[in-house]
């Protein structure tokens, strides 16, 4: 079976956006420096257009193997960008703060694949397998100054994933057994991992 699909999809402003405002102290010697979070009244909404395509296949009464391919493209991604800073002596002690402004200052893509499988040896077995791969890339748009979110976005997510199960039920009992790594991610920077689950009910 072959299929297909294109989506949109939008992503409102939230009051964050709009009508928040915060501040954090990221050094304190030898003089404070401040990121104040400014509201953008004008922020308008998050554009994503979403491009995929699969394939299953069924080579035997009990097993399925499907691959799918994507590509989005994203428009008008809220970015963060820094203002002009300045110095304020109120409240004390005197200190330099940043003003950093919500825009739809980046724009970018994402594309990637998946690959399962699912066999089911006997009525009462079970055995799947996943990996995927995915691939995130923004830019800023003509005039941006974000200092935050592109590499954000490239950084904070992990280009590969895989994942491999095994089940079987025996009467009243069942047993689950679930692998699954991780890759690293270059924000953090956080290394890759490898986690297991074991059930037995």
């Amino acid at each position: 079976m072959w299929w297909a699909a294109v989506s949109r999809a939008v992503r409102t402003p939230s009051r964050v956006e709009t009508d928040y405002t915060t501040l954090s102290n990221i050094q304190t010697t030898p003089l404070p420096i401040f990121v104040r979070l400014m509201p953008n009244p004008d922020f308008e909404p998050e554009r994503l257009m979403a491009y995929e395509t699969g394939f299953r296949v069924r080579p035997a009464e009990h097993a399925y193997f499907t691959v799918a391919g994507f590509f989005n493209d994203f428009q008008n991604s809220l970015g963060t960008d820094l203002l002009g800073q300045f110095v304020e002596t109120t409240p004390l002690p005197v200190h330099l703060a940043l003003p950093v402004e919500f825009t739809n200052s980046l724009h970018g893509d994402s594309a990637g694949f998946e690959a399962t499988a699912d066999i089911r040896p006997a009525a009462w077995w079970r055995v799947t397998a996943n990996y995927s791969y995915l691939h995130v890339a923004f830019a800023r748009n003509p005039g941006s100054r974000d200092v935050s979110q592109e590499h954000h976005y490239e950084q904070a997510i992990p280009h590969h994933r895989v994942q491999a199960g095994w089940s079987a039920d025996a009467g009243r009992w069942s047993f689950d057994y679930m692998l699954r790594c991780i890759s690293q991610l270059a924000a953090g920077p956080v290394p890759g991992y490898a986690a297991s689950d074991v059930r037995l009910a």
